[in-house]
């Protein structure tokens, strides 16, 4: 089990793309040896039962809707994660609970779900609860076409996804 406590994530949305800000994954710069020397070695296989985070918080800049890209900062994460693989090999649960910072007031947000292999399948449900309208109206409304002043949103999705396919 793994416990991190105040973790900060940046994350850019781009059409088609989600980006963490520094790139965990960018793999420019990297070996192409393993690390007991040896090229083309089968990579050591690695099981994490529980990652959890607690008292953390995440700004995701969205430039899908609008230049420069919109920001939405959650905190006070706390987040479980369980049965992290690698290489995948099964589903990988998870469950997470924090406050979506407003213009006029702060909502709520509760995702929970699993992600399977190769993230081609998924499970997710996500419940926004007072969440507020005016932080979110390039969400909800085109731009110049109306204007959010006031409002809170109240909404509960579920998401299935088999072979990269929403269901």
């Amino acid at each position: 089990s793994i416990v991190v406590e105040k973790p900060y994530l940046s994350m850019l949305r781009t059409p088609g793309k989600l980006i963490m800000v520094p790139s965990l994954t960018d793999r420019e710069g990297s070996q192409k040896e393993s690390p007991s020397g040896q090229a083309g070695a089968a990579p050591r296989a690695v099981m994490i039962s529980t990652i959890e985070f607690k008292d953390g918080s995440l700004e995701l800049h969205d430039a899908t809707v609008s230049r420069p890209p919109l920001k939405t900062k959650i905190v006070q994460i706390d987040a479980v994660i369980r049965d992290v693989a690698a290489p995948t090999s099964g589903r990988t649960r998870f469950d997470l609970s924090g406050i979506v910072k407003g213009v006029k007031r702060d909502g709520q947000v509760k995702l929970n779900g699993w992600v399977g292999p190769g993230a081609r399948d998924s499970s997710s449900r996500i419940a926004l609860v007072a969440a507020d309208m005016v932080a979110l109206q390039l969400y909800l409304v085109k731009k110049n076409e109306a204007k959010v002043t006031k409002g809170t949103l109240d909404l509960n999705l579920d998401s299935e996804v088999r072979n990269n396919n929403l269901d």
